[in-house]
């Protein structure tokens, strides 16, 4: 974590790379802008100036709002998979899902019945159909995508998504045969003082040393047959 703090609070690794990085990105944009000779460069330039001065707001803004203790890795034991992004994706794939779905319906009606056409250019078929295959393709089926794929390496991994990198140095890889183990078992078992797995245990994760997966699997497969 990167020591440039107010009061106890400190910012991540990504807060502290990604704002600035927006701000020079917004700083280019202008300057782009200024010297573009064609209009409609200028105007997609400002555009990128604004969405990065935007990120960098947004950035500096969850900075101030959010606790200064970050999310836990784990809960109880278990990974504490981090679902906003899954849900935002998921929700953004519904709306374009809808949005690009009625497009298609408004032009396959067209084709049948040319009358819906209205004598109205910008809503003609060849005007709508590529905003009907960008919004199903890209923005559909994109989010789809996201959403499916942050889930699943996370169910995988039994691991947290790195929430701007902050993960990364948070100590929730230092004990990668914990990790190697929780992705092979739905439960941890639970071990006893000196280190051997209990049975009857509580379902928390050793204090100690874990045994590599490998043989932690072989014993779990033991016991079943017992």
């Amino acid at each position: 974590m990167i020591d440039m703090s107010i009061g106890s609070k400190s910012m991540t690794i990504g807060e502290a790379l990604l704002a600035p990085l927006f701000l020079v990105l917004a700083f280019f944009c202008v300057i782009a802008a200024a010297l573009a000779h064609d209009g409609a460069f200028a105007f997609h330039t400002a555009l990128g100036a604004i969405a990065s001065l935007g990120a960098a707001f947004t950035i500096i803004n969850h900075y101030y709002e959010r606790p200064a203790q970050l999310p836990p890795a784990e809960i109880g034991g278990r990974p504490n998979y981090n679902l906003g992004p899954i849900k935002f994706a998921a929700v953004a794939a519904m709306f374009w899902g809808i949005a690009g779905f009625l497009v298609g319906l408004i032009i396959a009606s067209q084709l049948a019945w040319p009358v819906l056409n209205f004598d109205l250019p910008w809503i003609s078929f060849g005007r709508l159909r590529p905003l009907h295959t960008s919004a199903v393709i890209f923005a559909f089926g994109g989010n789809v995508l996201l959403a499916s794929s942050l889930y699943v390496v996370q169910k995988t991994c039994r691991t947290r998504l790195a929430g701007f990198l902050w993960s990364l140095r948070s100590g929730q890889y230092d004990d990668l045969d914990g990790a190697a183990w929780r992705a092979i078992a739905d439960d941890e078992p639970a071990c006893s003082s000196n280190g051997e797995q209990d049975r009857q245990g509580d379902n928390n994760a050793c204090p100690a040393q874990h045994k590599h997966p490998v043989e932690a699997l072989s014993r779990r497969n033991q016991m079943r047959l017992q």
